[in-house]
């Protein structure tokens, strides 16, 4: 657990920086904190922090463009393909996931604000997130 926790919390800090970066006057904060849940099938999943933006991102990204441009490349670094466009999702949210061979899945949702959410299947024997380290 303690090796995916590293895994995927670089990745989103390394995705925040990157985003932060490419949309100057745009910050993300802490909206949830990171936790580990079992499935209905016993797999234990794990999540990052999810994060909120401090403002929509659809438009001062250019509908996503540079939200691709800053981060398809932090993705690669981490195994996953690059996001490939936005989902068409009901509702008026502007939707890109990337999931990687292991399961697990990168997604920032927009719909004023913005939301970066990762999450991936882990091993562990208790599924407790008391297994979580500290941040």
């Amino acid at each position: 657990m303690a090796q995916s926790f590293a895994r995927y919390d670089g990745l989103r800090a390394e995705l925040i920086a990157a985003l932060e970066q490419q949309l100057p006057g745009i910050s993300w904060t802490v909206h949830l904190p990171a936790s580990v849940n079992k499935l209905a099938d016993g797999r234990c999943f794990f999540e990052t922090r999810t994060m909120v933006s401090s403002a929509d991102v659809v438009e001062p990204s250019h509908r996503f463009s540079d939200i691709f441009s800053a981060g398809d490349p932090v993705l690669a670094k981490y195994g996953f393909p690059a996001f490939g466009g936005t989902d068409p999702t009901p509702g008026g949210w502007t939707v890109a996931r990337s999931a990687n061979a292991a399961g697990a899945i990168v997604s920032i949702e927009s719909k004023s604000p913005a939301y970066l959410y990762i999450g991936a299947p882990v091993d562990s024997r208790t599924c407790d997130p008391a297994e979580l380290p500290d941040p």
